[in-house]
């Protein structure tokens, strides 16, 4: 490709991000589009986006910015050094920083960094969009992003304040205001479905739990995560030292009882006492013969096969090789990758009136812009304690058969739909619920 047909597709992306930007619903679709879809016009490794406002808005890659992430409060502050004097387009690099910022810089970003400054609706507060990649940036490189972030500050503050019609009425028509005032109660009175948002997993349906057969030791795993087994296939087997030693013991005594049984059987035809005895050891040898059973029978088990077909889900084999399980602990699942559904986790101030197979949409991390369709299936009653403390309940929800097929254990969010009511109860009802909580109005 020569240079002039370079410029003319760079010119050509430019001019769809541009397009792109002017069309985005809202600041969190255009922050999408800032810190990832840039990547089509100029190739880097990581974005930033920073405002005054917010502090960090958005991360390429990433769908929820958590604000108690160390990387987060770092680059937040780092960004906000920057903005305070920066006017142009500026080259950043750990050289450039002080000796704790460059250190962080080396662990954290890639070598080479450009920080843009734009303003957002009217000057009201400024922002920043941090780019870093392995190699150097050139002229051309910041020409062609000054462009772009010039038609984000427009985009921005079209998106963020869009032009209202009261605005467009003016002083001069006062007499419009009641049907102004009409329309606004017919809209706040248009009922909308209440949706709630919740951390979700893609899950297997009835997956198989392979457990430990008997208390023992982990000797191997057969098996690697997303492995495909089959029926048959071994997939972990347990120490045999103890119980070998167990049964050799086991059957040296029953070969000695049973010597005891066949001597005193010969005695008895000349002493009563011997004859007395007889039951007696004939016992212990139904003992000892029972004991050998038992434990051969244990032997067996300790290798552990697959009664099913699917894929082994295992976090890490190697943690598991050499640990004491207990009788009936989990090792393994083994779950169909064609059989899944979605695993939500409501919090308990999220938790609505749902109607029968109320619609869930599902956006996952790896793929935000191809949301997943399901119907919810069932809410769990009690609230359940997460690891960060916090209590949830738990919902399942089926997917639609149009969908695509995603991998098992995918992570994202779940937006549930649901009762329909009137928009302004949408629009305030957190706010009424923490009056009420508060001052018990």
């Amino acid at each position: 490709m020569n240079t002039l047909e370079i410029k003319k597709s760079t010119l050509q992306t430019l001019l769809r991000l541009q397009e792109r930007a002017r069309n985005a619903a809202n600041t969190e679709e255009l922050s999408f589009i800032i810190t990832n879809e840039t990547k089509n016009l100029i190739e880097f490794r990581q974005s930033i986006l920073w405002t005054s406002r917010k502090g960090i808005h958005a991360l390429s890659g990433v769908s929820i910015v958590r604000k108690d992430a160390p990387f987060v409060q770092w680059i937040n502050q780092l960004s906000n050094k920057i903005a305070r004097n920066i006017e142009a387009p500026l080259l950043i690099s750990a050289n450039s920083l002080s000796e704790n910022d460059s250190a962080d810089w080396n662990e954290w970003l890639p070598p080479n960094g450009i920080a843009l400054p734009f303003l957002f609706y009217k000057d009201r507060y400024n922002g920043l969009l941090l780019l870093t990649r392995e190699s150097p940036w050139n002229d051309q490189d910041i020409k062609i992003l000054s462009h772009a972030v010039d038609a984000y500050s427009h985009a921005w503050a079209l998106a963020e304040h869009p032009r209202s019609s009261i605005d467009v009425l003016g002083s001069k028509q006062i007499f419009l205001w009641p049907a102004v005032l009409t329309i606004i109660f017919l809209v706040f009175n248009v009922r909308v479905p209440l949706t709630v948002l919740a951390p979700a997993e893609i899950v297997p349906i009835k997956p198989l739990v392979v457990r430990a057969p008997l208390s023992g030791i982990v000797e191997n795993v057969f098996v690697q995560p997303n492995q495909f087994v089959k029926p048959g296939d071994v997939i972990f087997s347990l120490d045999k030292s103890e119980l070998h030693h167990r049964l050799q013991v086991a059957k040296k005594t029953l070969e000695t009882s049973k010597t005891r049984h066949i001597q005193a059987s010969q005695q008895a035809l000349y002493d009563q006492k011997k004859r007395e005895q007889l039951p007696i050891l004939l016992g212990r040898v139904k003992e000892k013969e029972a004991e050998v059973l038992f434990l051969e029978e244990r032997l067996s088990r300790i290798i552990v096969t697959a009664k099913e077909s699917g894929v082994a889900i295992i976090n890490n084999p190697n943690e598991w090789t050499g640990r004491p399980v207990a009788l009936g602990e989990r090792v393994v699942l083994i779950a169909d990758p064609n059989k899944i559904e979605v695993e939500a986790w409501i919090s308990i101030s999220d938790v609505i009136q749902f109607p029968n197979n109320s619609e869930v949409r599902v956006f996952l991390n790896s793929t935000p812009l191809k949301p997943l369709n399901a119907k919810l299936r069932e809410l769990a009653f009690e609230a359940i304690q997460q690891p960060d403390g916090t209590l949830a309940h738990r919902a399942r929800a089926v997917l639609d058969s149009n969908n695509y097929t995603p991998r098992i254990g995918q992570r994202g969010t779940a937006r549930v739909h649901g009762e329909r009511v009137p928009l302004f109860f949408w629009m305030f009802r957190r706010p009424l619920a923490t009056i009420r909580a508060k001052f018990g109005l």
